[in-house]
């Protein structure tokens, strides 16, 4: 066993001292070449010098994108693309004069309208009057027995009012036809005394004309 083991650390060492002198003849074969810096090798991402321009643009979109959008959001879904397409491109020809055939939506639309018009009608009928229910005043049954004397007395003051302005006028005319019958009573009297003094003129000048 010990001849095995020492047997095999020589051969061992045999093989490495091989190896070391086929690696100097190797390297003083080839010339010295100039010193270069590391290739460094990326193996998880791709470098910004490598990425084409379309896929910045993109990566900024992405970028710029909400975070609660993702692309399955923002990608339509096949079925409805090809309902919307189907829609829009089937036309379903109806003779002129026929009126469209109703449809369960649309009764069910109507009866709904319906019934809530009808809750809301009678909510506002049995809707009780909060004015009613409020407390009235101690003295309600006073005002409501003074409305009556204080209206008949709004009819009489009334008709006072309407005296005194109809005996104003009345007064006013009075004085007026006073005033008139004043001015020609005082024209009656200049006229006549104008009268008299040219009758007294011509008494005067007949009785000059008779001494000559």
């Amino acid at each position: 066993m010990e001849n095995e083991a020492q047997n095999r650390r020589t051969r061992l060492r045999q093989l490495a001292q091989a190896k070391a002198q086929s690696q100097e003849t190797t390297t003083s074969e080839t010339p010295p070449s100039k010193s270069k810096e590391p290739v460094l090798r990326f193996r998880n991402y791709t470098p910004s010098d490598a990425i084409s321009p379309e896929a910045e643009d993109k990566i900024k979109g992405a970028k710029d994108a909400s975070p609660n959008q993702t692309v399955e959001s923002k990608r339509p879904s096949l079925g409805k693309r090809t309902g919307d397409h189907l829609e829009s491109n089937i036309t379903v020809s109806r003779p002129s004069g026929l009126k469209p055939e109703p449809t369960v939506e649309n009764a069910v639309v109507g009866i709904t309208t319906a019934t809530l018009e009808a809750n809301e009608a009678l909510r506002q009928k049995n809707q009780v009057d909060l004015q009613s229910l409020a407390p009235r005043k101690p003295n309600w049954d006073l005002k409501r027995d003074l409305q009556k004397k204080l209206d008949r007395l709004e009819d009489a003051t009334q008709s006072a009012l309407a005296e005194l302005i109809r005996s104003r006028v009345q007064a006013e005319q009075t004085n007026n036809q006073r005033g008139e019958a004043a001015d020609q009573v005082d024209l009656a009297d200049a006229v006549s005394a104008q009268e008299r003094i040219h009758q007294s003129q011509r008494r005067r000048d007949s009785d000059d004309g008779a001494s000559d």
